[in-house]
């Protein structure tokens, strides 16, 4: 049952995916600066002051790149299923409506934590790859970048809520995404990276929504 639920997801997202990665790549000119840079070994663009993770605006890019992508994916995952009128028949299946949406929601983090991590890595190989640049590189150097990859569990989250609540877009409804997208940015400017403290209010937000996901996909009435 997973297995058929998990490709009807990844086949209902893979657009979404692939106009957010043709960004990505056209966005950043990682075809034209990384690639090349990587396989013929000829030095980073700019040394002199790109330096990886620090000053070559990879975490920016990255958190543009997943924030859209989280976004994207919530509300495709829960308004496809509305504009589409499948709800009422997920929900006939053979299985529960925790289960369903629990596996739509593993499907939705698997796809947006592989893809930061995706990107983060062939960064960080690039990186790490004697040659490629003339500054210093460390892989804690990393760690603001993989931050940024937890935040946007966050707003995925939080889109998701927002698609699967009931209520009015000019109304309520928009709420949870609207609230998601400043937390973000004032959790990560006021607390340091290196703080347990910020992993535990990023995980504590993750645990709220999950929990009131699941509460208002048992509460609602699907038409």
């Amino acid at each position: 049952m997973f297995r058929v639920v998990a490709m009807k997801e990844l086949r209902e997202v893979s657009i979404i995916l692939i106009l957010v990665g043709a960004y990505w790549v056209l966005s950043t000119g990682v075809l034209e600066n990384v690639l090349p840079t990587t396989l013929s070994g000829r030095v980073y663009r700019n040394q002199e002051v790109m330096i990886p993770f620090v000053t070559d605006g990879f975490q920016s890019n990255l958190a543009f790149f997943c924030g859209i992508l989280a976004i994207g994916l919530g509300l495709r995952q829960t308004l496809g299923e509305s504009i589409h009128g499948t709800y009422l028949f997920l929900f006939h299946r053979p299985a529960t409506r925790r289960w369903i949406i629990g596996a739509k929601l593993s499907i939705g983090i698997g796809v947006l934590s592989v893809c930061g991590v995706t990107l983060l890595m062939i960064h960080g190989i690039w990186a790490a790859t004697p040659g490629t640049h003339a500054s210093p590189f460390f892989w804690s150097m990393t760690i603001p970048c993989w931050m940024t990859v937890l935040q946007m569990t966050f707003l995925y989250l939080a889109a998701f809520l927002t698609g699967i609540r009931p209520g009015r877009w000019y109304g309520t409804r928009l709420f949870p995404l609207l609230a998601a997208a400043p937390l973000v940015v004032v959790v990560g400017e006021l607390l340091p990276l290196e703080s347990l403290w910020w992993i535990v209010i990023a995980l504590a937000g993750d645990i709220w929504l999950l929990v009131t996901i699941f509460y208002v996909a048992r509460t609602r009435e699907y038409p």
